[in-house]
């Protein structure tokens, strides 16, 4: 039986079962790693953010990639020059949670890729 009924019920689109797709298995398999991959370069990026930045993250966003998330990163500032921080690519603030593009999230995108709409797509 090629359908997951559960999770095509849950997700509301076709899902295989494990074993029907070699390579969509292994997909699914990095997507599932995701979380501890994310966690383990947000550890590298903090160590090369300037000193007054105590807290970061990486988040993956289907079609954007992978960001680098720094809550409050400007404090109540809405000008987009105050997001400036050097080696990063400001994006976009959303929750005041400013997102970067950084030389190690630019690396996840190429390597990784966009692993949910892989999947989806498959």
């Amino acid at each position: 039986n090629t359908v997951h009924f559960d999770e095509s019920l849950a997700s509301g689109r076709f899902v295989a079962r494990s074993g029907c797709d070699e390579d969509l298995d292994e997909r699914k398999q990095v997507y599932s790693n995701l979380p501890s991959i994310m966690t383990s370069v947000a550890q590298q990026e903090i160590s090369d953010l300037p000193a007054d930045i105590q807290e970061c993250s990486v988040v993956y966003l289907p079609q954007l990639g992978y960001l680098l998330a720094i809550p409050n990163a400007a404090g109540d500032t809405r000008d987009e020059k105050d997001f400036v921080l050097d080696g990063l690519e400001f994006m976009f603030v959303s929750d005041r949670v400013a997102h970067y593009k950084s030389r190690r999230t630019r690396e996840l995108d190429a390597t990784l890729g966009d692993t949910q709409c892989d999947i989806v797509d498959k």
